[in-house]
């Protein structure tokens, strides 16, 4: 697989490439396919990764 390629695929958070095989009828649709491996897009929209946590106060007694 090409850079570029991989870069492209990503760009969306929807789309994770697998080993043939491995892709999950229920929570994904295969969008592409070669010989070594799928592009599947995630049914369901993948959620954004955390960019803050909040602090608590912890009092370990």
């Amino acid at each position: 697989m090409k850079l570029a390629d991989y870069q492209d695929i990503h760009q969306d958070r929807s789309q994770f490439i697998v080993v043939p095989g491995h892709e999950v009828d229920k929570i994904e649709n295969t969008i592409h396919a070669e010989e070594q491996y799928k592009v599947v897009k995630k049914i369901h929209v993948v959620q954004e990764p955390v960019s803050k946590l909040n602090k608590t106060d912890i009092k370990n007694v």
